[in-house]
C-alpha cells in the first residue's frame, strides 16, 4: 500500500500522500530511496516491537510468579496493552509520512483526488481473491446464524441483517471491481 501513493508519470513519479493529497513529482531514484527507507524502518520497527513484547511478557511472568495474577479485566491490564499499541502506531504513522515531510516544500504537480478515484483506485489494486474470500466469510457468518434455534428474534434478527447486508456489498463491490477492471 505505501509503494501505492506512487503513481508513475513519464520517466518518474506523482507522489500522493495518503493517496489523497496533491501530487508532488518525484524520481524513479527519489521513489526508491523512500521505499528502502520504509521497508528498512518497518523491518527495524517490528524487530523492536517482537523485543519489547517479550520483554513486557518476561515482566509479567515475574511479577505474577511473586505477586498475584493481573486480572485480564482490570484497567492495569488494559493499560500494559495500550502501552505497546499506541506508540507502535504512531511510529508507523512517522515512517509511513516520512516522503511527505521530506516533500512538502516542493511543488505541486497535480491536484489532489476525489474521494470516488481514491475508492476506485482501491478497489482495482485489490485481487479478486480477497473480495471473494470476503464474500465466504460473511456467506459462513450468515449460515451459523441461521443455524441457531431461534434465527429471526431478538439480537439474532440484527446478525442477520448485518451479515445479508454486508453479502449485498461485497457482491456490490465485486461488481465494481470488475467493471473497472475492464479495458475501455
Amino acid at each position: 500500500m505505501f509503494c501505492a501513493q506512487f503513481e508513475p508519470d513519464g520517466d518518474g513519479f506523482l507522489y500522493r500522500a495518503g493517496l489523497k493529497a496533491e501530487a508532488v513529482r518525484v524520481s524513479a531514484q527519489e521513489r526508491q530511496a523512500f521505499v528502502d527507507a520504509f521497508r528498512r524502518d518497518l523491518r527495524r520497527m517490528m524487530v523492536s516491537t517482537i523485543g519489547i513484547i517479550v520483554a513486557i511478557a518476561i515482566a509479567m511472568i515475574a511479577w505474577e510468579a511473586n505477586h498475584e495474577a493481573i486480572d485480564r479485566n482490570s484497567l492495569t491490564y488494559w493499560a500494559i496493552i495500550a502501552s505497546l499499541t499506541v506508540p507502535l502506531v504512531l511510529a508507523h504513522l512517522y515512517i509511513w509520512r516520512a516522503p511527505a515531510r521530506a516533500l512538502e516544500r516542493r511543488p505541486k504537480a497535480g491536484p489532489p483526488l476525489s474521494r470516488k478515484d481514491i475508492g476506485d483506485r482501491i478497489l482495482v489494486e485489490q485481487s479478486y481473491g480477497f473480495h471473494v474470500a470476503t464474500l465466504l466469510i460473511f456467506s459462513t457468518l450468515l449460515f451459523a446464524s441461521l443455524s441457531v434455534p431461534d434465527p429471526f428474534r431478538g439480537w439474532n434478527l440484527v446478525w442477520l441483517g448485518t451479515w445479508v447486508a454486508l453479502i449485498l456489498v461485497s457482491i456490490a463491490n465485486l461488481y465494481r471491481k470488475w467493471k473497472l477492471s475492464r479495458p475501455g
